[in-house]
């Protein structure tokens, strides 16, 4: 615990120069700045990042809890390395409480809003009488942060696994009976009502992810049961007036598909990555399918052992490509690329030495915990084709 204190002390980044790397990457930049907290959560959503205008990535993840950061989401901005760049420097710091006291900031999201240049940060705050939500968006010019809008009205028992793109947010909240899916969109005038977009029935309902469809409505997936069997990947998206009918990705069958990503290209097509249980292996398989309407999905493909602490996550290359990165169980990362309809054979990143890996599903980027003991953080940016 006593590394999470330099906190505190940190006033910025510093990357080492990047050399080419084998399999497509460049060698990792390793940032001095303030130490991550141990990640933690079955979906990895305590870290999150995203690029702003100028292709330089923020990323913001929750506190250790300590008298350094009270438990809030710290930020660090200025990572480059993406376009190749030598060098670069940016800010760190802690964004401010949405209810100062004894609140406990967790699972941070990314998400650019319409108009702005940089990524904004939502994140959960848990205290006597609930969890809410709240949003903070940068402040040009100033390197300053917003005071944190509420998302949602009134707080709730328990929620989870937080995940934005674009205006939208959704989460798992839990209510009487069982877990909903609920979405929410930032509009005009502030936030909206939220919704839920999963059925109202007795499964449990977890890990969703949103994407943004370039006609502008939203697409979610999330892993849930339906009529008491095994989890399979379920899909809604908002037509013009309201949310579709949850839809199958995955096939239906016995064996259980959880902890799911998605993206959409600029083309419209979508594609879906999960963990499949596979008999013929005895382990859960990172899996993936393509569809152009989300109503059929493609034959899955089948692309290599995953791992629950650190599940697939999918990005856009600059070609409109899918970019597919997951750790295995023994904290290798290892990446494959869309090829036509189908995948590149996977290629190993890095290997961590056994320390589960971060992936943020951003374009280019994936990050992980150093393994030198000082909780730093480390960037691997891709050689471009």
């Amino acid at each position: 615990m006593k590394r999470f204190l330099l906190l505190a002390l940190a006033l910025g980044l510093c990357f080492s120069s990047p050399g080419t790397g084998e399999d497509g990457v460049r060698a990792p930049l390793v940032a001095s700045g303030p130490p991550l907290a141990a990640l933690s959560g079955p979906a990895g959503r305590d870290l999150d990042s995203l690029p702003g205008a100028d292709g330089r990535y923020t990323v913001f993840y929750a506190g250790s809890g300590t008298a350094a950061d009270s438990g809030r989401v710290a930020w660090v901005s200025g990572i480059s390395g993406i376009s190749g760049a030598s060098s670069g420097r940016g800010a760190a710091g802690l964004l401010p409480q949405g209810r100062p006291g004894e609140a406990r900031a967790y699972g941070p999201t990314a998400l650019l809003l319409p108009g702005d240049a940089n990524p904004s940060a939502a994140w959960i705050e848990r205290q006597d009488g609930g969890c809410r939500l709240f949003l903070s968006r940068p402040i040009a010019g100033t390197g300053g942060w917003s005071a944190p809008e509420a998302v949602i009205p009134r707080p709730v028992d328990l929620v989870r696994f937080l995940h934005g793109a674009g205006s939208w947010l959704v989460w798992v909240e839990s209510r009487t009976r069982n877990d909903a899916i609920v979405a929410c969109r930032r509009g005009p005038g502030g936030w909206e009502q939220p919704v839920a977009v999963s059925l109202d029935d007795d499964s449990e309902d977890l890990s969703p992810r949103v994407a943004i469809h370039p006609s502008g409505e939203p697409w979610v997936v999330w892993a849930g049961a339906r009529d008491g069997g095994r989890d399979e990947i379920l899909l809604s998206r908002r037509g013009k007036e309201q949310w579709v009918r949850e839809l199958t990705v995955s096939r239906e069958d016995d064996t259980p598909d959880v902890l799911p990503d998605l993206a959409i290209a600029p083309g419209g097509l979508a594609c879906a990555a999960w963990l499949g249980y596979t008999r013929a292996t005895g382990d859960y398989q990172v899996t993936a399918s393509f569809s152009t309407d989300g109503d059929t999905w493609s034959t899955e493909a089948r692309l290599g052992q995953g791992s629950f602490s650190r599940p697939p996550r999918l990005a856009l290359l600059a070609d409109g490509r899918f970019l597919l990165a997951w750790c295995d169980g023994s904290g290798t990362l290892w990446h494959a690329g869309q090829d036509g309809e189908g995948w590149s054979v996977p290629k190993k990143v890095l290997s961590t030495g056994g320390d589960p890996a971060a992936m943020d599903e951003a374009a280019l980027l994936l990050l992980h915990r150093s393994n030198r003991g000082d909780g730093s953080l480390v960037a691997v940016p891709y050689r471009l084709p």
